[in-house]
């Protein structure tokens, strides 16, 4: 079939909502105005298929600037790979050398429904040892995992994901004002990782960084968890380098799966 071909069976609103989302894309938000440019698609079907999309989560829209941005839940649709690209089975010898060097507990998350996701952990050898289980949540702003991943997107995306109803105190080391996360993500966009240090459980630490897609969207985190007592700051350090030499890895065998599943479609 030619590309004329093809194009006779296209969904023009379809191939808008498309266009559109690809506008957004890579930016730090766009107005309805700017947005309408990028897309090459009129204002007026900006706006309704903006407000579709925003209704069921694929965009969202900050309430002061009008600014558009891509949705938690379009976020979500992106951290669930194709099952032909397998992050767990990727991961899996990276954290178990995680696990052996720093002797504890290794886990793999992902953004889901406004929490990180524990999608595998390779447990520490210890007695006494940090874990939780695959499938169980914990908030992002409490948590290194969370924190790494939200430093990856905007200040505004960051807002939205964490509004007044999110911000529980776990612990008395818990950020819970918008000022304060939002100085945090900027500490870890500059350090390349997150940490929390008795944030969300007392006596408990854990370092993190983000695991990103081929187009900078963050797909998953990884981290180290252990007692406080074992994890001293130059310990920390060390586990932050391993952790970002082992997500660099992940995202280029990440990003090689994903073009053989798409070679593998055409």
């Amino acid at each position: 079939m030619t590309d004329d071909e093809s194009r006779r069976y296209d969904v023009g609103v379809l191939v808008k909502a498309i266009d559109v989302i690809e506008a957004l894309v890579g930016t730090n938000g766009l107005g309805l105005t700017e947005l309408a440019a990028a897309a090459g698609v009129s204002r007026g079907s900006v706006f309704r298929i903006a407000t579709t999309l925003e209704g069921r989560g694929w965009l969202s829209k900050h309430p002061d600037s009008k600014k558009y941005y891509i949705g938690e839940q379009f976020l979500a649709l992106l951290s669930r790979l194709d099952s032909r690209v397998d992050l767990v089975s990727l991961a899996q010898p990276a954290m178990t050398r995680l696990r052996d060097q720093f002797g504890e507990t290794v886990n793999l998350g992902r953004l889901a429904g406004g929490t990180v996701e524990y999608v595998h952990i390779v447990e520490s050898e210890h007695g006494l040892r940090m874990a939780s289980k695959p499938g169980a949540r914990d908030p992002l702003h409490s948590t290194a995992m969370g924190k790494a991943l939200l430093a990856r997107l905007s200040d505004d995306t960051v807002e939205a994901l964490f509004p007044p109803a999110s911000r529980e105190r776990r612990t008395s080391r818990t950020i819970t004002t918008l000022n304060g996360l939002l100085a945090e993500m900027e500490r870890v966009r500059e350090a390349g990782w997150a940490e929390d240090a008795e944030e969300n459980e007392i006596g408990s630490r854990c370092i993190a960084v983000a695991i990103t897609g081929v187009d900078g969207t963050p797909v998953a985190a990884l981290s180290i968890s252990g007692p406080t007592a074992r994890i001293d700051d130059a310990l920390a350090a060390q586990i932050a380098e391993s952790l970002r030499e082992s997500a660099a890895k992940l995202e280029e065998s990440l990003g090689a799966g994903l073009m053989q599943t798409a070679a593998g479609a055409l």
